[in-house]
């Protein structure tokens, strides 16, 4: 009984060997395919993951031949599985094929990801790249309406005028004088020698833009009132003896040529001579305080002697600053937002050198305008000082002639009044004073002496004497 069981287990044994030895070959056979097949999706997964998400094809193979050994060690472990646990070779195939297939949806999956990943970013960067050729547009579009808008506007060139020489009726023509006590020895230059050195050095051209601003009506002062506004002009001649002042000889051809220049651009004009400091600053006090609302602007004239900020009544010198202050925003409210314009003919020292100003700083008071409640106008704007001198020096006057810069601009106002922009009238007064005039006297300290006018303008428009 013993023998026939063992023969039996023998001849099991030698059918399990046999089964065994003949499944072998289809075992390694399907093996075999399968690494192949799996070998297969990894290049593919690799190549896929290379171009979809721009890695490197070092990183995307990497990553293919990580899930490969993963594969390769399941297998190896269902083998084992097999061999350890006593199961049958169909359940180790069964549990093989399984993680096989677990294996296969796990890579599709991730495929799937990938591609779903490549167009998101494809799709972000399609919209990134047409938000940029839209902005690139939209800027290339707003540069070339600007370019397009632009225009260029030429400098005019106008000749230059000559003032005629000829003697006035009043007094004869002699030695040119000064608006300065007649006593004034000491006489210190404001430059020094290297400040006077590079005062005479021409400036280099500043840099501009080919593309010139065209001025509108916008930045213009209006000038379509009923009237273009008053002219006063103040001649003081004669002065005291406890001043030291002398006769101003000149002035009234000076007051005469005023008077026909500014009533032909439509001013009304009225003349007071001789008047002391208290009478001055009441005058000017009392046109303050008139209606000024049907007027564009408003002009005053002073034709006297005078020093540093200080301008001589008959009986002495009072601050320009008094009289002009009198028509600040604050204190005559009808001339808020129109220009104020003043020409002072008097000296301002005792200096014959040439040179240059300096603006002051602006005022911090401010005035809200009853025209316009959004917006506030400083009190000291829209007023133009037009100096005959720069601070520090003499202002010459001609008796028989008149002062220079009085005939300047008389001369510049008679022929371009009614065309150019006030600034440029005056620049032409600068340089018919600078190149036009030279002092002649018996004394060598008075002789050969020349003159430059300064203008301190706070406008904030441009102005014409004409309406717009």
């Amino acid at each position: 009984m013993i023998r026939v069981n063992c023969i039996r287990c023998l001849r099991l044994n030698s059918l399990t060997l046999a089964l065994t030895l003949a499944l072998t070959p289809t075992l390694a056979l399907t093996l075999t395919l399968a690494l192949t097949l799996t070998l297969a999706l990894t290049l593919t997964l690799a190549l896929t993951l290379a171009l979809t998400l721009a890695l490197t094809l070092t990183l995307a193979l990497t990553l293919a031949l990580t899930l490969t050994l993963a594969f390769i060690l399941t297998l190896a472990l269902t083998l084992t599985l097999a061999l350890t646990q006593a199961l049958n070779l169909t359940q180790a195939l069964t549990l093989a094929l399984t993680l096989t297939l677990a294996l296969t949806l796990t890579l599709a999956l991730t495929l799937t990801l990938a591609l779903t990943l490549t167009q998101a970013f494809t799709l972000t960067q399609a919209f990134t790249l047409t938000q940029a050729l839209n902005l690139t547009q939209a800027l290339t579009l707003t540069q070339a309406l600007t370019l397009t808008q632009m225009d260029e506007q030429p400098e005019a060139l106008v000749p230059e005028s000559d003032i005629k020489d000829e003697p006035g009726p009043e007094e004869e023509e002699g030695e040119d004088s000064v608006d300065a006590k007649p006593d004034r020895s000491q006489r210190i230059s404001i430059f020094s020698s290297t400040q006077q050195k590079k005062a005479e050095e021409p400036d280099k051209p500043p840099q501009t833009n080919d593309n010139v601003r065209i001025v509108t009506p916008a930045f213009q002062y209006k000038m379509n009132y009923g009237k273009v506004g008053r002219c006063i002009i103040i001649n003081n001649k004669n002065f005291n003896e406890v001043t030291g002042m002398s006769a101003r000889n000149g002035t009234d051809i000076d007051a005469r040529d005023l008077l026909r220049c500014f009533k032909g651009l439509g001013f009304d004009v009225n003349v007071y001579n001789n008047k002391s400091c208290e009478e001055m600053e009441a005058l000017l006090h009392s046109v303050a305080q008139q209606d000024h609302n049907d007027s564009a602007c408003f002009a005053c004239i002073f034709l006297s002697h005078g020093e540093e900020g200080l301008i001589y009544g008959t009986d002495g010198a009072m601050p320009i600053k008094v009289l002009t202050t009198l028509f600040r925003g604050d204190k005559c409210r009808s001339l808020v937002g129109k220009p104020k314009l003043f020409f002072i003919q008097a000296c301002r020292g005792c200096e014959f050198d040439d040179g240059l100003e300096a603006d002051a700083g602006p005022a911090n008071e401010t005035l809200e305008t009853d025209a316009n409640p959004r917006h506030k106008i400083p009190v000291e704007a829209d007023f133009l000082f037009a100096y005959s001198t720069v601070p520090g020096y003499y202002s010459w006057r001609n008796p028989g002639r008149g002062s220079w810069f009085v005939q300047a601009l008389c001369n510049v106002l008679n022929e371009y009044g009614k065309e150019l922009e006030v600034m440029q009238i005056l620049t032409r007064v600068n340089y018919l004073v600078a190149t036009q005039f030279e002092s002649y006297s018996d004394d060598p300290q008075f002789n050969k002496k020349k003159q430059i006018p300064c203008v301190v303008s706070m406008l904030t428009k441009e102005l014409y004497f004409k309406p717009c």
